[in-house]
């Protein structure tokens, strides 16, 4: 049936406000007859107004915001319905993130109250929102009045339908049924009841029943869902015992059983008696529990469970039997008395609401007091976890009951199921203290809620090893689905009831899929095994994917003593135990042994690996970026995927045919259509040939000033110049002035490097100076074998003048030496080599070319010593 909207506490707030303190503008009436009436507000702070409208001729009315803002999550906008009770906008009562255009709200009946309930602060007339424009008209017709219901069999299929109660048509002559789901319409000339569907299980469905008349009158259902709940297990999901089938009987059923489906609402509750294997009654955590007829401490459940439509992470344990979610009885007084005519759904001191009956009798924890007897614990995995409460060997109340009465029963909650088992495992009866009345069952918030399992009401009843569940029977929070997968994953049902016919043993897998309330999903799966009895086996060849092969042989083997019997029949017409085939495709081979037959299929794929070239090693001194082509030469390079890799790393970014290269280095691809793949690598490497020449070595005295300059064919290159090794700060040009410290001695090496882009070439030239004093004609000797000043080593001049003679003079003018092409050759001696004395000589140089210091002739003195000192 139609189930009224809950409103929020803030809401609930608005509603008390409306009838003490709310500031009303009276009730005004629409004018069914005349345009919409438009009104615009803007709220204050702390502002609790509130508008009430009413039709003129009886028809809803409908209120459609055409602007205005609230403060989103702080002050909120309520519509209440005719009733006065339900909040039309309780799901969105601040609009889109505070925005209210284009909110539309229609009342039931003839009257509509729209109302704001506002914090200290943020509001419209403090310049924090902006007014509120909206119109308020009448439909123009009635709605129908409708009751929905979802119907099953689980005898069947598991299919359901959906049961539409019409009981007034609303100002309508004809109304049509319709769902969310595409089922054929269903027309309704009158009241009375009707049906759409079948639906498959667990599937969401909205009806919706529309006025012909005029279709903007129009009821929806909440969705509507329904599955066949298991009548044993504790499992949340059971696919079921494994299957043995033989040759007579090909085909099965498979049956999935499900506890419940999760997050259904508590409005009410299925009553069912399962059979479980029972969580222990030992070992949990004690309670407090170890005097008569009281409540427990307060104990924390491990989740949140929800029971009739209310969040409870808390609860108390009673000595009698119970437990409520009414923490305010922690530690009081647990009553025990019953009469037989205080049957569920009941209420007084002794039978509060919120309460799990489980079952309720007189009982004293005090005989002999152990903590340990009134237990619980938690097991299991989140989010399906399951709480357990343990009565375990309580004794009975009363002299002639305590030492021989006891009774062990469990109160089991499940997380997101938010079902309830109550497992009897022993509750005797003790006639001799309160007639050995109990009661079994739940109450929720008021006496219009409950659930009381057949002859379990209070009266005198025992139970051994009995077990009830109380499952819930609303409308889903969160969509769940259900599927049975084959053994490669594909979806074969959706229903938990479905035949198979296997032609070999198969696993099958049932998959319940649940959004959690914090919006994940939650998957459980479950296998059975369905096996084929039989005299033989087959074992085929695997699935063939192959690249680059013309054809491929295929094999079936028989083993098993049918297997002399067996003949083989291929897809292709083939009757031998191997066929070589040459196209991709599916292949299956039927091996039949008098009435049995078993098939299997063989895929076989033969494709052509792509073709690629990415040419030849590059040398590059990357003026222009490199492209590489991986395209295929044999597919339609968009049918490909590329994997480049640079120096062994995967370029994740790169998945094109073409790659843009700018940086050296080696560069791989794997280009794969369909399964085959093909790789091909390129190296990109910098230019060897880039020249550069700077000259033949050469020698200079330290203070000349010398250029040595770099000579290259390239273009666009920069320079740097380095002397042993060393690089030369400033120095970028092509050329570079030289000169040394006048002690600087030995050679220097000049080196320069062009760069161009990653290429790089160089050379060097070797710089000798020569000794120390030699850039100057010496005007002294000792020719006296120490290695130093032995000789006149005019070397430097030649290299800079060419060739030139030396003619020596004594004192008195006379020629002693004379040397053409004169280099070094004067040591002290004569003409006749004989050893000249101790003195002062002159010399005269002539050269072949004028020299640029000394002209065509240079001479002057020089001492010669020749003693040893």
């Amino acid at each position: 049936m139609l189930t009224h909207n809950t409103m929020s506490a803030k809401a609930y707030l608005a509603l008390f406000l409306f009838f003490t303190t709310a500031l009303t503008f009276g009730q005004t009436t629409v004018d069914c007859t005349a345009s919409p009436l438009n009104n615009t507000f803007c709220y204050a702070n702390n502002d609790n107004s509130s508008f009430v409208f009413q039709s003129s001729n009886g028809f809803p009315l409908r209120i459609v915001f055409n602007s205005g803002t609230v403060e989103n999550n702080f002050d909120e906008v309520v519509i209440l319905d005719s009733n006065g009770i339900t909040d039309l906008n309780e799901e969105t009562p601040y609009g889109n993130n505070g925005d209210l255009t284009g909110l539309t709200y229609t009342s039931s009946g003839d009257t509509i109250t729209l109302m704001i309930t506002s914090d200290v602060s943020n509001s419209c007339q403090s310049g924090g929102q902006t007014a509120w424009d909206y119109d308020v008209f009448c439909t123009t017709c009635l709605n129908p009045e409708v009751n929905f219901a979802a119907e099953g069999n689980c005898d069947g299929d598991g299919e359901f339908f959906i049961n539409v109660d019409v009981t007034d048509l609303g100002s309508a002559s004809a109304l049509e049924i319709t769902d969310d789901q595409g089922s054929t319409p269903v027309s309704a000339p009158g009241t009375g009841t009707y049906q759409i569907g079948p639906y498959v299980p667990f599937t969401n469905v909205t009806v919706t029943v529309t006025n012909l008349d005029d279709t903007s009158c129009a009821v929806s259902s909440d969705p509507l869902t329904f599955v066949c709940i298991s009548d044993g297990g504790c499992e949340l999901l059971n696919a079921g015992p494994d299957v043995v089938l033989s040759c007579e009987t090909p085909c099965t059923e498979l049956e999935a059983e499900i506890i419940a489906v999760p997050r259904l609402t508590t409005s009410s509750y299925l009553v069912q008696g399962p059979i479980c294997d029972l969580p222990p009654v030992s070992g949990g955590t004690p309670t407090n529990l170890v005097i008569d007829d009281r409540w427990s401490d307060v104990i924390t459940i491990p989740f949140t469970f929800n029971y009739f439509q209310n969040d409870y992470t808390q609860l108390v344990m009673a000595a009698n039997g119970q437990i409520s979610f009414d923490t305010s009885l922690a530690n009081q007084f647990n009553g025990w008395n019953s009469a037989p005519e205080d049957l569920l759904p009941y209420t007084d001191s002794n039978f509060p609401l919120n309460t799990i009956y489980g079952a309720f009798h007189d009982l004293n924890p005090a005989v002999n007091p152990d903590p340990a007897r009134i237990n619980y614990f938690v097991t299991g995995e989140a989010p399906f976890r399951i709480f357990v409460l343990n009565f375990d060997n309580v004794p009975h109340f009363g002299s002639s009951c305590d030492s021989t009465f006891f009774t062990t029963q469990q109160i089991l909650l499940y997380e997101s199921l938010n079902v309830i088992d109550v497992n009897l495992i022993n509750k005797p009866s003790c006639p001799g203290w309160n007639e050995g009345l109990a009661t079994l069952g739940i109450m929720g918030n008021d006496l219009t809620e409950f659930s009381v399992p057949p002859d379990r009401n209070t009266g005198v009843w025992e139970a051994t090893n009995e077990n009830w569940r109380f499952v819930p029977n609303g409308q889903p929070t969160g969509a769940s689905s259900f599927q049975w997968l084959d053994p490669t994953g594909a979806v074969i049902g959706t229903s938990p009831r479905i035949t198979v016919c296997p032609t070999e043993d198969t696993v099958y897998t049932a998959v319940l899929t649940t959004e959690l309330e914090d919006g994940s999903t939650e998957v459980r799966m479950d296998d059975v095994l369905v096996e084929l009895e039989l005299s033989f086996a087959i074992e085929v060849t695997p699935d063939v994917q192959a690249c680059d092969q013309e054809s491929a042989d295929l094999s079936v083997t028989v083993s098993g003593s049918g297997a002399p019997n067996a003949t083989i029949l291929w897809s292709t017409g083939e009757t031998t135990p191997t066929i070589t085939v040459s196209q991709s495709g599916d292949y299956t081979v039927t091996v039949t042994v008098e009435n049995c037959s078993l098939e299997k299929t063989i895929n076989v794929q033969l494709e052509d690996s792509p073709v690629i070239d990415l040419g030849a090693d590059i040398e590059t001194c990357f003026e222009e970026p490199v492209i590489l082509d991986a395209s295929p030469t044999n597919f339609d390079p968009a049918t490909a995927t590329y994997e480049w890799s640079k120096d062994g790393v995967v370029l994740a970014s790169e998945t094109d045919a073409t790659l843009v290269v700018t940086e050296l280095g080696e560069y791989s691809v794997v280009v794969t259509v369909g399964f085959c793949s093909s790789t091909d690598s390129i190296l990109i490497e910098p230019r060897s040939d880039l020249e550069v020449t700077v000259g033949d070595d050469f020698k200079t005295c330290a203070s000349d000033i010398r250029t040595i300059t770099a000579n290259t064919d390239e273009t666009d290159v920069s320079y740097q110049w380095l002397l042993n090794d060393e690089l030369i700060p400033g120095e970028t040009g092509s050329s570079i002035e030289i000169s040394f410290e006048p002690n600087t001695v030995g050679t220097q090496t000049y080196t320069v490097i062009i760069t161009k882009g990653d290429c790089t070439g160089t050379d060097s030239v070797d710089v000798t100076l020569y000794n120390i004093g030699q850039c100057v004609i010496s005007e002294g000797l000792s020719p006296n074998g120490d290695g130093m000043n032995d000789c006149l080593d005019l070397e430097y001049l030649v290299d800079r003048t060419g060739a030139f003679s030396v003619e020596i003079f004594n004192r008195l003018g006379t020629s002693v030496y004379t040397q053409s092409n004169y280099l070094n050759e004067w040591c002290g001696q004569d003409n006749n080599n004989a050893q000249l004395p101790t003195g002062t000589y002159f010399y005269v140089i002539k050269f072949d070319q004028p020299d640029q210091e000394f002209g065509a002739v240079k001479s002057g003195w020089i001492y010669l010593n020749t003693q040893s000192n």
